[in-house]
């Protein structure tokens, strides 16, 4: 077993913990996809157009178009048809049905929380290493593709072989298996150190921030309870996301203790954040205004809200490691619960919750006239590929 060298230090301390799961981990960090990297291999002499001609078409069930595109894309396609014997459509209900109580909150768990930690792994070195956050509008339609990935996995029936939530999970591994190719190919990418790009390990890692970890925030932020169906329901949803994003079966968990287990070792064998995670996390809190269209005094009313919130979450130590400004966090997550209860009463009383909630969440979505985008990048840099 090869260890990137960044690595040794945690991983002897996290096998002191769990000797197989920490194995396991850091094997993963120098595997990839071995479904879909072939596939973005052998599209890589087509031009962007012929290549999102055949994605789109596979996407559609589109057989004629089909006849003429890569094997190892029709193979890719024909093994994620049919779904898994524990896949229970109708399980996912009740995770749906939490998140669109409570939309606002899932996104500032995620935000606020979720990602910050999963930014503070070596997860951030690809995101940087590509720029797409910091490319202008770009950046911006990157978050909001994240956020329509969400509206879509958790309407009823997005995990269907024609829902746009299942699209939309095969379309971003697609695009995660040829940014790993992108930058695998560049001469300053380390993979002694680091890995390769986008590891299994790192994708597995992520799976447990949007899953386990995003319901610890958002018990945090209700100050209420959640019962166990609607845990139950949200990993469920999780779970075959991530079967569907290509993550190894040994890595992704049916249960929330398990998918925190292996974020705690997973997050145990990184090394320390790196100047890739402060770039990261504090782009994506300044990016908060811009996301919801919100410009002037309010916008930086927005920022220190969100660094306040985002602080009270995931305590100091972390907060200051990411160079976030000191904030007093007394009394933060208490009022922000308070006032999310006094909406979802308002919402249920007046308005309707979940018409409300959806108009919310597709406000802070990237919805585009010709519908979903399948190209994919050519450029591992954002600001030198075609767009995508």
């Amino acid at each position: 077993m090869q260890i990137p060298s960044d690595y040794t230090e945690g991983y002897e301390k996290a096998r002191r913990v769990d000797p197989d799961l920490a194995n396991l981990y850091v094997q993963h960090l120098n595997i990839g996809d071995p479904d879909a990297d072939p596939v973005v291999d052998d599209m890589a002499s087509l031009s962007q157009e012929d290549s999102t001609e055949f994605i789109k078409a596979a996407m559609e069930q589109n057989e004629t178009v089909m006849r003429d595109a890569p094997e190892s894309l029709r193979t890719f396609f024909e093994r994620l048809d049919t779904p898994p014997d524990w896949f229970d459509p109708a399980a996912t209900l009740p995770g749906s049905e939490l998140f669109y109580r409570f939309p606002y909150v899932f996104t500032a768990s995620l935000v606020g929380a979720g990602l910050i930690e999963g930014f503070s792994s070596g997860i951030a070195k690809s995101f940087l290493y590509t720029g797409r956050l910091f490319d202008g509008n770009q950046g911006v339609r990157r978050l909001k593709q994240n956020n329509r990935h969400q509206v879509e996995l958790f309407l009823p029936g997005g995990l269907e072989r024609q829902g746009e939530g299942w699209k939309l999970t095969v379309r971003l591994r697609l695009v995660h298996a040829q940014i790993r190719r992108l930058i695998a190919a560049q001469p300053d990418w380390d993979s002694d150190a680091w890995g390769i790009p986008i590891s299994a390990a790192h994708m597995a890692l992520a799976n447990t921030v949007f899953s386990a970890r995003v319901l610890h925030y958002i018990r945090r932020l209700l100050l209420l309870r959640i019962s166990a169906e609607e845990r139950e329901g949200f990993m469920h949803i999780w779970r075959y996301q991530g079967y569907l994003m290509g993550i190894p079966d040994v890595l992704v968990f049916p249960t929330e203790e398990e998918a925190n287990h292996l974020f705690e070792i997973g997050i145990m064998c990184e090394p320390p954040p790196p100047m890739e995670s402060i770039a990261m996390a504090n782009t994506l809190i300044n990016a908060a205004p811009t996301l919801v269209n919100m410009e002037g005094p309010d916008s930086d009313k927005l920022v220190r809200k969100v660094y306040r919130l985002s602080r009270a979450l995931i305590g100091d130590e972390l907060a200051d490691t990411l160079q976030y400004p000191r904030l007093f966090t007394w009394g933060a997550l208490f009022f922000f619960a308070l006032e999310q209860r006094v909406k979802a009463l308002y919402n249920r009383l007046f308005k309707g919750n979940v018409a409300d909630a959806f108009e919310l969440m597709t406000q802070i979505s990237n919805y585009e006239k010709q519908g979903i985008s399948y190209k994919l990048p050519d450029s591992a840099h954002s600001e030198l590929s075609k767009k995508w």
